[in-house]
């Protein structure tokens, strides 16, 4: 066997082990935090777990990988015990901050008479997060908002933003807010899932895909009759947010007629508890029932999501 550094091989090691390990952990903490944080749980405990062994006489790969296993299972449940809430708070507390913001900087765009703003408090934000992505799913329904622009200030940062024709940009959300509004009302006394068939539905009947992909906003698909993916997901997004049910926005891929492409597709959650699945775009295009509220090893056969974002 090759020389090599005791971490080396105990690093290696646990490589191997990390699937089967980790999958327990997630079993317990899926549903409160999300995965990456999980991954950086898993890698402080495996960090921890080979500082301990650090000073110790080596031990056998065989031997030496069972010990280590032990420990790091041990560190790995400690941090899960004392680490997940207080992750899962401080998850809960950043997403407070991006919906204050978000909401900050539609609100004030809106009513500003130039169309430029700047958020009046400034938050902690993290350039690479979803915010931006959310200001696109759940407030500015009928622009793709953006170019952001940050401003530093002690601890946190004021969003800047400009909206071209305010005016027109303003009675266009009106008027989305508008249909949302009516079509949840629709809705009342439905049970979850019925209000979900409802709200697909309407969708395939009143939007079909635009095959130019010149079209992807919100609006465009719940008013103006032609989107891609990303404008289905939204509006389901919207129209499940106003009605009362849980809903995600996921992106990723699918495999669709022997190709592999970018897609997006929602998950909500019904009266019992557990996620289904909804692609709403694929159900049109196929003209089906195919993907209303299937499980989510029915929708990974030809789905593959990368992103989870949370309305």
């Amino acid at each position: 066997m090759p020389k090599v550094g005791k971490n080396h091989t105990l690093v290696h090691s646990f490589s191997a082990l990390q699937g089967q390990i980790t999958g327990a952990f997630q079993d317990i903490s899926s549903d409160f935090i999300p995965e990456f944080v999980q991954n950086l749980i898993f890698r402080h405990a495996l960090v921890e777990t080979i500082s301990n062994q650090k000073g110790k006489e080596p031990m056998d790969p065989v031997h030496g990988t069972r010990t280590m296993r032990k420990n790091l299972v041990r560190n790995l449940m400690v941090l899960a015990v004392t680490g997940v809430m207080t992750a899962a708070g401080s998850m809960m507390s950043f997403a407070g901050v991006e919906h204050d913001m978000l909401a900050d900087l539609y609100q004030g765009t809106l009513a500003s008479e130039s169309g430029t703003y700047t958020t009046q408090a400034a938050y902690p934000l993290d350039q690479c997060h979803e915010w931006k992505m959310k200001a696109k799913i759940s407030y500015f329904h009928s622009i793709d908002p953006g170019p952001f622009i940050l401003h530093p200030e002690g601890a946190g940062m004021r969003v800047e933003m400009t909206v071209p024709n305010v005016a027109q940009v303003r009675q266009q959300e009106a008027e989305y807010d508008a249909k949302i509004q009516e079509l949840v009302a629709q809705t009342a006394g439905m049970t979850k899932d019925a209000a979900i068939r409802f709200f697909r539905d309407y969708l395939v009947a009143n939007c079909e895909y635009d095959y130019g992909q010149t079209s992807s906003l919100p609006y465009d698909c719940l008013i103006r009759g032609k989107s891609v993916c990303q404008g289905y997901t939204s509006v389901m997004c919207n129209l499940c947010h106003e009605a009362g049910i849980e809903c995600e926005y996921l992106s990723g891929t699918v495999t669709y007629g022997g190709q592999v492409m970018s897609h997006s597709w929602n998950r909500v959650k019904l009266d019992d508890g557990q996620w289904y699945y909804v692609d709403v775009t694929l159900d049109d295009t196929t003209d089906s029932y195919n993907y209303l509220l299937v499980s989510e090893e029915q929708m990974n056969q030809d789905h593959t999501p990368d992103r989870f974002i949370e309305y």
